[in-house]
């Protein structure tokens, strides 16, 4: 003990102080976390209980939803799998989380977005906010809206049928069977962008913009390692070394900057879309310039998430009898 506390010898003195410090620390925080937070009294692997990172990292590996399901099994439908995280299963929870006015989205949604500074509809934390601007852009979602954008739904749609017909006649080999994945996703980014503003992306019928779907494949990954592990976007753990995930998102995002670039020259009413709906209600310049607005803030969610979600969408009443 005398030698590490030798002045003469600063850095292995310093060294000593800094372990007995950090290994206080993680007492003190194991001891909390595991014995005394309000949460320790509901079961869950003990990792989960001390830090985000065990989320982070299944989400990474692109395992979480299954070691989820696996710790349901193992656990019961209330497992505390982080150290203020509840994850249940059962038809009464949803009901009471999703219908509730007390529940409040947490902070790691701002993973939601190329680092917007603005809330958006998805990502809004403030409820009386996410109300005002869902019921806005709701609007281009309603029953008479869509009737209106029916006609352009039913060119796109008529493509997907089309191409899925050539991709079965293709095939030599029986039985004939189509992966619907990537088509299904052709169709929703089309369909979004068209009916966002009114801009057709040709992603059906041309290769042009092909590069969109690699990029939100890679967005849509690592947006939910972030929100698991809000720790690594704000170090941006990885993301620097992906030179080709920071180029494909470059090109993306010059690309929307073109599509509300273009529709705001327009004339408002010139295509029945979002735009014609929000225009005279969001900002659509900001202080240093459109990627600072609000329009563009809807507009980089909107987007991918409109367009992902009709896949999904497919997939589920592919799936359901």
């Amino acid at each position: 003990m005398e030698e590490f506390l030798d002045p003469g010898r600063p850095l292995l003195a310093a060294a000593y102080y800094g372990f007995a410090l950090l290994a206080s620390y993680l007492c003190i925080h194991v001891s909390y976390y595991a014995f005394l937070h309000p949460l320790s009294k509901y079961p869950g692997p003990f990792l989960a209980s001390l830090t985000n990172g065990y989320n982070g990292y299944y989400a990474f590996k692109r395992q979480l939803h299954s070691k989820t399901v696996q710790n349901h099994l193992k656990y019961g439908p209330v497992v505390r799998q982080g150290p203020n995280k509840l994850v249940f299963s059962s038809v009464a929870a949803l009901r009471d989380i999703y219908k509730n006015d007390n529940t409040t989205k947490p902070h790691a949604y701002i993973a939601l977005g190329p680092r917007l500074a603005i809330e958006t509809v998805f990502a809004a934390r403030d409820r009386q906010f996410h109300r005002g601007r869902r019921q806005l852009i709701g609007k281009a979602l309603s029953e008479r809206s869509m009737r209106i954008f029916e006609p352009k739904m039913l060119e796109q749609v008529d493509i997907f049928l089309k191409r899925v017909l050539e991709t079965t006649q293709n095939q030599v080999t029986s039985p004939k069977t189509v992966n619907m994945t990537e088509s299904a996703r052709l169709l929703g980014f089309d369909l979004a962008a068209l009916l966002a503003f009114g801009y057709d992306l040709h992603l059906q019928t041309q290769p042009d913009n092909s590069f969109i779907l690699p990029m939100l494949e890679a967005g849509f990954y690592w947006a939910s390692v972030f929100i698991h592990w809000p720790l690594t976007r704000r170090f941006s753990l990885g993301l620097a070394l992906l030179t080709v995930f920071r180029r494909l998102r470059s090109q993306y995002l010059s690309l929307v900057q073109h599509i509300i670039s273009s529709r705001i020259k327009q004339d408002k009413d010139a295509h029945h879309d979002l735009y014609s709906i929000v225009a005279d209600h969001l900002d659509k310049s900001g202080s240093d310039g459109i990627r600072q607005s609000e329009l563009w803030a809807e507009a980089t969610t909107f987007l991918p998430t409109a367009g992902d979600t009709t896949k999904t969408a497919l997939a589920m009443l592919h799936i359901l009898p």
